[in-house]
């Protein structure tokens, strides 16, 4: 269990279970019962499901049809982009780990400074697809690591008009931004619970009802034969309890928080990756020049506070960020960065006092 006087900055890795989420568990767990099966108890099981997937696709304005609940953001990402359907499929090349890495020879679109996909780019590579009704464009809407936003809108036009599919990671944005899927123009939108004070080990896949994805685990009939294996009941119960918790208006107060913290750091020379594009209220990705991002989070931690050197999904180990690099910053640029992200229980006090130890730091080392 953390520590109360352990401050948490790190929620983009993952947020901390929210106690409504927790209870919601437990009750689920004393079912114990397989959701398939036809007793009372897994009438029960499969009630609580149901329940779930209705409160999901009302908090994304999609039908509950469409959801094809998993065991998190990479399990989706990989089921879209595996999917057969696909001769050709488009990324950005600051995609999550588990788009990037999904297939052999992904097309990557280039992204500007700022780290905003090159529009420009896109289209010209939109232009020279030959097959429209095979090729897949796969977009994150916002990076787990700086915390950029991309123009989904537009894209979603662009794919429109060249006649694409298009798969949005939205692991990021739950929770942080309201969006419609039914009005977005996305075809495949990847969730994940553990980002909005859900259970890790359980996110979903919506698709729009127009496609016909081969599923990525074979077996029983589970989720409308797409999705293979004994639903999680507990975790996707969690799910749907902690999106019911959801405080949207978080985000302003994040913002003011952040936006003081990151005019500090600039000031005691940090600078701060995507500044002058938008992007996600609780995040803040900045360097601090000459001090290896591994220095800074061994005295970060001594000091109480995690934080962290980017993505969580190189089994702890801490190399100079891809994503970063992609943006047209050095390696040696990428060494200093380290990402703070915010949540749920987040206080004032906790980001403020991340400013006092980041300048602490700068001046011990």
């Amino acid at each position: 269990m953390m520590s109360p006087s352990y401050i948490y900055l790190d929620h983009n890795a993952s947020s901390p279970l929210c106690p409504q989420a927790k209870e919601k568990m437990l009750e689920a767990l004393e079912v114990g019962a397989n959701p398939s099966s036809v007793h009372k108890l897994g009438r029960l099981a499969h009630e609580k499901i149901d329940l779930a997937r209705r409160t999901l696709a009302s908090f994304v304005d999609s039908h509950s049809d469409d959801i094809i609940f998993t065991s998190g953001g990479t399990e989706s990402n990989n089921m879209a982009l595996q999917s057969p359907l696909w001769e050709t499929v488009l990324i950005s090349a600051t995609e999550h780990e588990s788009v990037y890495k999904a297939l052999p020879n992904p097309q990557i679109i280039s992204v500007l400074k700022n780290g905003l996909l090159d529009l420009g780019a896109l289209e010209r590579a939109l232009q020279k697809v030959l097959n429209p009704e095979k090729t897949l464009l796969s977009i994150h809407w916002a990076n787990n690591e700086t915390g950029v936003i991309q123009p989904i809108e537009e894209i979603a036009r662009l794919a429109q008009a060249y006649k694409v599919k298009l798969h949005v990671d939205a692991v990021q944005v739950l929770g942080k931004i309201p969006f419609s899927f039914k009005e977005s123009g996305i075809h495949m939108l990847s969730l994940s619970a553990h980002k909005v004070g859900g259970p890790q080990g359980v996110g979903a896949l919506v698709v729009n009802k127009t496609l016909s994805l081969t599923p990525l685990l074979k077996g029983g009939g589970q989720e409308k034969f797409r999705r293979a294996g004994t639903e999680n009941v507990a975790g996707i119960v969690g799910f749907g309890e902690a999106l019911t918790h959801v405080n949207f208006g978080l985000q302003d107060k994040l913002k003011t928080w952040h936006s003081r913290l990151e005019k500090t750091l600039k000031k005691q020379g940090g600078e701060i990756f995507g500044e002058t594009a938008p992007r996600l209220s609780n995040t803040t990705c900045v360097s601090m020049p000459s001090v290896p991002n591994h220095t800074q989070l061994i005295n970060f931690d001594l000091a109480g506070i995690a934080v962290s050197a980017g993505a969580a999904c190189s089994s702890g180990k801490i190399t100079a960020s891809r994503v970063i690099q992609q943006m047209g910053y050095s390696k040696e640029e990428a060494e200093t960065s380290i990402r703070i992200s915010s949540g749920w229980n987040t206080r004032e006090e906790d980001l403020i006092l991340c400013e006092q130890s980041w300048k602490a730091i700068k001046a011990l080392v």
